[in-house]
């Protein structure tokens, strides 16, 4: 499947990662995956001379993390196991910070004890053990211990623990929140891997979805969004048979308009979701009556209850402080047209305390539903709504 519209829809991306990009600088900021950092013949061009040479000047300086750099190349290269352990301990207890972590050659594998070793090196030959991990473990969790507020500690920590697991991610969160500018792109974009991941743990896609529709940080928003799209509009630009599923488009969406309701001045949100559209367009049986005005996809009318159990994003309205220091509560009603594509097109207030009217319709202009099927097709939608305001 090809896009109709793929150049414009590459302009989308560019600009939402003009977007996401605002405010961080353009050297190469971490992620939570690893660098192959050369590890070919060619890129590890130190003979055991020169490897002898250069552990006899980190012996004399341990310091030299360039020189260490090299000697973890070799070392991985020529199967060594017990110095590059050694390496890679010491790095852990004497620079939890450094870049190096971050390199293929400093990575320790997680293997339970009665596992068989993880087999990385040339020739098949075991890269640790159970023992050797349970070692580097210790190592990081006395680290974390002494460095909760060192963002580069915590961000290699969690790249140890694995992302995937709830202490990995939670580290990761926690270097970001301390520093936004260094750790934003390596945080969304592992974001981006959990919420699009096939093999994703449901619980763990749970817990990013909400902690995103609840942020307050719109430039973590806008760069994980971003990178969702970015993923998704290459794969279908490139002529992947793999389509963005439904849920995962509303998903986008749903994180889109938080980010508006943050940065409302920013006209690239716009952009995003207009990039959104064109994907839901190609990737549901939507695509075929787009492209032909004269088919109309089918109208129903459906009880408030019904249509309830549908909806898959539905922020809080926003209590105007005026109305609620003077103690107006009730309940807005009103009468919304739901789109093919699950979005709020249309909204008539029926009824309720004027005071609370725009702050209801605000709301429900936001809401996503999951698309009503009929005869196969999805349709458009009659239905009432309640936003109800009493104060806390």
């Amino acid at each position: 499947m090809r896009l109709r519209n793929s150049t414009a829809l590459a302009t989308v991306v560019l600009a939402t990662c003009q977007l996401s990009a605002q405010g961080v600088k353009e050297a190469r900021l971490p992620q939570l995956g690893y660098l192959s950092d050369g590890m070919g013949r060619a890129d590890t061009a130190m003979s055991p001379d020169e490897a002898a040479r250069a552990e006899q000047q980190l012996e004399s300086n341990p310091e030299d993390l360039d020189t260490r750099a090299k000697l973890l190349k070799f070392y991985w290269y020529a199967g060594l196991r017990a110095p590059r352990l050694d390496s890679i301990f010491w790095l852990i207890e004497h620079h939890p910070e450094a870049d190096l972590h971050e390199n293929e050659t400093a990575r320790m594998f997680p293997v339970k004890p009665g596992d068989p070793p993880r087999s990385w090196f040339p020739g098949d030959r075991p890269l640790n053990d159970a023992d050797d991990y349970a070692h580097a473990y210790v190592l990081w969790r006395q680290q974390i211990d002494s460095h909760p507020n060192e963002a580069a500690v915590l961000f290699n920590a969690a790249r140890f623990l694995g992302v995937d697991a709830r202490g990995g991610i939670q580290l990761a969160e926690d270097a970001q929140r301390i520093d936004p500018v260094r750790y934003t792109t390596g945080l969304a974009t592992r974001y981006s891997q959990i919420l699009l991941g096939e093999r994703t743990d449901p619980d763990m896609r749970a817990r990013v979805a909400s902690r995103l529709i609840a942020s307050t940080d719109a430039k973590l928003i806008a760069a994980t969004a971003s990178e969702m799209l970015q993923t998704a509009t290459q794969e279908t630009i490139q002529g992947s048979k793999t389509t963005l599923p439904a849920s995962a488009v509303q998903e986008l969406a749903a994180l889109i308009k938080r980010g508006q309701t943050l940065d409302r001045e920013n006209r690239q949100w716009s952009e995003m979701l207009q990039g959104v559209n064109d994907l839901a367009r190609e990737n549901t049986s939507l695509a075929s009556s787009d492209s032909n005005p004269s088919v109309k996809p089918p109208r129903i009318l459906a009880g408030r209850g019904v249509v309830a159990g549908n909806l898959s994003y539905a922020p809080p309205p926003v209590y105007p402080a005026d109305a609620k220091a003077a103690g107006i509560q009730g309940t807005v009603k009103l009468t919304v047209l739901i789109a093919p594509d699950g979005h709020v097109r249309d909204i008539k207030v029926d009824n309720g305390p004027a005071e609370l009217l725009d702050a209801a319709r605000s709301a429900v202009a936001q809401y996503i539903y999951k698309p009503s099927m009929v005869d196969g097709r999805p349709a458009e939608v009659i239905t009432t709504v309640e936003v109800a305001f009493h104060p806390e």
